[in-house]
């Protein structure tokens, strides 16, 4: 059982389907109180209907001692049976008197009776199961939609993050090339999928209607407002909420998905098939004119690997022998994926000195901290048991 749970809980689509359920629980109770109002008014009816009648058939299906209308627990027995269509039309016929012979104590029923069958199966099937359904899939849409929401609101607090990291000095503003490499880091449902193509991200930039500033720049309001309109369907063109007059100032006509179009034309005649064909996940016209930025975009996929050879080149290069050919040989271009490998080793290794100074500090003032409480308590303790001793004396 404790398997099948965790099977449950692994599976995302069994997991929403349970929950639904569950969740579903007290609407459940209502239909089922609906459906043994339904099972005890047409118990009733069938009593004083068919009460006594002779079963003395041959037929299983048809009325006997098990399916019989002679009493209410019978009924209801004999109803359920009904709305499992378990012979329930060779039920019928017999409860009309279609297999009885008439004679001296025999009990048979009427043609009209097959009415009441049919208007049992006609609102078990067409209204309580229909209805029962129907509250499961309003419920299902209803807690996929909340969820949905509630992951929208979640990405929201990611996006700020995200821009925080680009943005780090809280202008309002960054570049365009920083834009599609940011939401493909995001991912949906406010970002894009990975596998999305050049294309496809001009379409998704049109529907947000982003427009550029000084600088070849975008606003942070005009993105959130872009994104919400595209994620959420919400019409915001038509409010000023977010609109802020210090950001409009630069603003141009052109949008950010018409520049990517004149950019995508320009890299047509730049990048091969075979270029593209690789490249197309990428912010394509930001390689063509940021290359050491975007070998620093790499330098995650590379960093464990670029650590050793830094490592490596650099335990060589203390010898004398390496020293000596350093001098003799002429240094040629430096390599920008290991200038930005360089800079982010160096970047790292200051930021791991300044947590460890920083947590040290903390632990130094908490530890403080944690030593006059103790002294007050102390404090505390003793004023209380002078007290008492007073108390005591007098």
């Amino acid at each position: 059982m404790a398997r099948i749970v965790r099977l449950v809980k692994s599976l995302n689509g069994l997991n929403k389907i349970f929950t639904t359920f569950i969740r579903s629980v007290p609407y459940i109770i209502n239909i089922m109180t609906i459906v043994l109002t339904v099972y005890f008014v047409f118990g009733i009816i069938g009593v004083s209907l068919m009460g006594g009648i002779t079963f003395d058939y041959t037929s299983p299906g048809a009325v006997n001692y098990w399916a019989n209308f002679d009493n209410l627990p019978n009924a209801l027995l004999t109803l359920f049976r009904i709305s499992t269509f378990d012979d329930w039309t060779v039920l019928a016929w017999s409860a009309s008197g279609y297999f009885c012979t008439p004679g001296p104590g025999v009990v048979c029923g009427s043609t009209w009776y097959l009415i009441y069958f049919i208007c049992f199966v006609l609102i078990q099937t067409n209204v309580i199961l229909n209805l029962f359904l129907a509250i499961l899939i309003e419920n299902f849409t209803t807690f996929q939609q909340r969820d949905e929401k509630v992951s929208k609101i979640a990405a929201f607090g990611i996006l700020k993050n995200s821009w925080q990291a680009v943005d780090k000095k809280a202008t309002g503003f960054i570049h365009v090339s920083e834009l599609v490499r940011m939401l493909i880091t995001l991912g949906p449902p406010l970002g894009f999928h990975a596998n999305i193509l050049q294309g496809e991200i001009i379409r998704e930039l049109d529907k947000m209607k982003l427009h550029l500033y000084e600088g070849n720049k975008i606003n942070f309001y005009d993105l959130l407002r872009g994104l919400t309109i595209r994620s959420m369907k919400v019409d915001l063109e038509s409010l000023d909420i977010l609109e802020i007059e210090e950001f409009n100032k630069g603003k141009s006509g052109m949008t950010v998905a018409e520049y990517y179009k004149i950019e995508s034309d320009k890299v047509m005649n730049v990048y091969t098939p075979e270029e593209k064909k690789k490249l197309k996940n990428d912010d394509f016209f930001y390689q063509r004119i940021k290359p050491l930025i975007h070998a620093k975009s790499h330098y995650e996929e590379d960093f464990v690997q670029g650590m050793k050879d830094v490592n490596r080149e650099e335990s060589l290069s203390i010898t004398p022998e390496n020293t000596l050919g350093e001098e003799e040989d002429d240094p040629g271009p430096a390599d920008p994926v290991r200038v930005a490998k360089t800079e982010m080793l160096v970047l790292e290794k200051q930021i791991n000195r300044e947590r460890r100074v920083l947590r040290r500090s903390l632990q130094a003032k908490a530890k403080g901290i944690s030593n006059k409480l103790e002294v007050e308590k102390k404090m505390k303790k003793r004023k209380m048991i002078e007290r008492k001793i007073s108390m005591f004396v007098d």
